[in-house]
């Protein structure tokens, strides 16, 4: 009898451990198609987490940064049929070299980014593979598969306390996507540029110059530490653009350029 109870013990367990490892091998993301993922969850969760990010960072109200920063954002979503006005766009005042792409279409920008860029394009660069992360919908494929889609629906029914809405807070603003969304968001953001008639190579410059500069990189460097292999991206990005002699537009004139670097500064 003993016996039998045994085996039956044995048998269950064999079942479950294969149910375990055949739904752990099923695409959940794919099949329920986080593309169309309600709109109101994804808003509810754009809100935490910029409220979040907001109560450990003042955000700067200057009207020459913001509009600065606006208008080089304005001139990659008008030629690339991109609703300029869905997207909101927010400057923190850190200086960690950052800038990150929240649900619910919002951008935040670190000052700290302005501070290292030295021509308004390389913002335009990093502005455009952010674009790409939320037209791509890779924000929210990011958190289904990092946090859990019920985590994120208590979080945003009212089930969820403050460190979990400023733990996923930390997981979208400083953690990596995987590789084949992040050589998506660089060489469609290359794309954006070049169809905006935007000069896309100090994207490239960009990367290429942190990780030169920086050989031990603190966390706070969000762009280079939380995005490995940046000299081989910055050498794909520079392969993607090709050979060009485009005159491109100015972004900003050097008297606005000069005098955003100054308030940043």
């Amino acid at each position: 009898m003993k016996r039998k109870i045994y085996l039956q013990l044995l048998v269950i367990l064999a079942l479950f451990f294969s149910i375990w490892l055949g739904l752990s091998q099923i695409p959940f993301v794919q099949i329920f198609n986080i593309d169309e993922m309600d709109d109101e969850l994804e808003e509810k969760l754009g809100e935490l987490i910029w409220k979040s990010l907001k109560s450990e960072n003042e955000e700067l109200s200057d009207s020459l940064v913001v509009s600065s920063i606006e208008d080089i954002l304005f001139q990659i979503t008008d030629e690339n049929n991109i609703d300029f006005d869905n997207i909101k766009l927010h400057v923190l005042d850190s200086e960690d070299i950052n800038a990150f792409a929240l649900p619910d279409d919002h951008i935040v920008v670190l000052k700290g980014l302005v501070q290292f860029a030295d021509v308004p394009e390389e913002i335009a660069g990093v502005l455009a593979h952010e674009l790409v992360h939320l037209e791509e919908n890779h924000v929210m494929k990011k958190l289904v598969k990092e946090i859990g889609l019920s985590i994120l629906i208590g979080a945003t029914t009212g089930n969820a306390n403050i460190g979990a809405i400023s733990e996923i807070a930390r997981s979208i603003s400083g953690s990596i996507y995987d590789r084949q969304l992040e050589t998506e968001a660089d060489l469609k953001g290359v794309d954006y540029l070049i169809e905006a008639n935007i000069d896309p190579r100090p994207m490239s410059d960009f990367m290429y110059k942190m990780a030169l500069e920086y050989d031990h990189i603190p966390d706070a460097f969000y762009w280079i530490s939380s995005h490995p292999n940046s000299k081989e991206r910055a050498k794909a990005i520079h392969e993607h653009i090709g050979e060009t002699d485009t005159d491109y537009n100015t972004l900003l004139d050097s008297t606005r350029w000069s005098d955003l670097k100054s308030i940043v500064e």
